[in-house]
């Protein structure tokens, strides 16, 4: 695997942490909007893909460059959008 497939599954493992702190920050609005069962497994989701991410890069020989472009992409500025200004439509595709 070359440094840009590292790069972009470190991108791919950036969404995946914004995910997790998503989660971890509206968990309460979640709970409430989706039920218990549901958040549950989309955070189960979420972590397998993670774990998914770190075993290919660490197959592929780029584990190196994959958390460093991760650590970049999330440093953006987060969203400052309230978490229940989500309709309820979104939500539930």
């Amino acid at each position: 695997m070359n440094e840009f497939t590292g790069k972009k599954l470190g991108e791919l493992l950036a969404f995946n942490r914004v995910g997790t702190d998503t989660y971890e920050k509206g968990r309460t609005a979640l709970l409430e909007a989706l039920g218990e069962e549901k958040v549950l497994d989309v955070e189960e989701k979420n972590r397998m893909h993670g774990d998914e991410v770190m075993r290919l890069a660490t197959e592929g020989g780029v584990i190196d460059t994959t958390p460093r472009i991760s650590a970049q992409c999330t440093m953006a500025a987060p969203s400052k959008k309230p978490l229940h200004s989500i309709s309820s439509v979104a939500l539930s595709h």
